[in-house]
C-alpha cells in the first residue's frame, strides 16, 4: 500500500472516530509535488466515502510558498498609507493562490487542489517588522523572569544586532531570538 492509499486511509479512520477531525499539512513545500492531489476529492463539500462523511473535517495546509509576494504586496500597502492592521486575506488571496501552484517542487505544484478551487481561504502569515521581534524578545526574556524594567536598550540593541532585515521586514522572524536571548541571560543576568 503506498503513501496516498494511507493517507486516505488515515483520514477515514480518524473521522470514523471522531467527525469533527482538524487536520493539519506542515511545511506543505516540502511535501512532492502530486501527493497532496490524492485527497482533492476529499475536500469537496458534502462527500462522503466508504460512509463517512467529510463535511464536518477541516483541512489546514501551511506553506512558506508566497513570502516574496506577501512581502511586497504588505509593502506597497504600507507605502501608500494603509496600515498593517487595514490589511486583509483578500488583499493577498490571488497572489498565494497564484504562488502556491507555480513553485515547482512543492507539494502544491501544479496541484487539483489549487486549480480546482476547493480551498476556501488563503491566509498569509503577514512578515514581522522590528516591533514585533522587540515583542518576542520581550517574551523570551519573562521566560527568565526577567522584567521589562531590567532589561534596557542595550540589551535590546545586543539582541537586534542578530536580526536581519529585508526592507522593513525581519527575515525569518523570530526563530533564533530564544537562542541569543539565552545567551544574554547566561552572560549578563545569571550573577544576579
Amino acid at each position: 500500500m503506498g503513501p496516498p492509499i494511507d493517507l486516505q486511509h488515515t483520514i477515514l479512520n480518524s473521522l470514523r472516530q471522531c467527525p469533527e477531525s482538524l487536520f493539519i499539512f506542515d511545511d506543505v513545500e516540502e511535501i512532492p509535488s502530486g501527493i497532496v492531489n490524492y485527497i482533492v476529492h476529499m475536500l469537496n463539500h458534502n462527500v462522503v466515502l466508504d460512509g463517512v462523511s467529510l463535511s464536518k473535517a477541516m483541512f489546514v495546509f501551511i506553506t512558506n510558498v508566497g513570502g516574496v509576494e506577501i512581502s511586497n504586496i504588505l509593502l506597497n500597502m504600507l507605502k501608500n498609507g494603509k496600515t498593517r492592521e487595514e490589511a486583509d486575506y483578500y488583499d493577498f488571496e490571488r497572489a498565494l493562490q497564484l504562488a502556491s501552484y507555480k513553485y515547482e517542487n512543492t507539494g502544491f505544484f501544479r496541484s487539483h487542489l489549487v486549480d480546482s478551487h476547493v480551498v476556501d481561504y488563503y491566509i498569509p502569515f503577514l512578515p514581522l517588522e522590528a516591533s514585533h521581534v522587540r515583542s518576542c524578545i520581550m517574551q523570551e526574556f519573562s521566560l527568565y523572569n526577567i522584567t521589562k524594567s531590567q532589561i534596557d536598550e542595550d540589551i535590546l540593541r545586543m539582541v537586534m544586532k542578530h536580526v536581519t532585515f529585508e526592507e522593513i521586514f525581519v527575515n525569518g522572524g523570530c526563530k533564533r531570538i530564544s537562542k541569543k536571548v539565552a545567551a544574554i541571560v547566561r552572560d549578563h543576568f545569571l550573577h544576579l
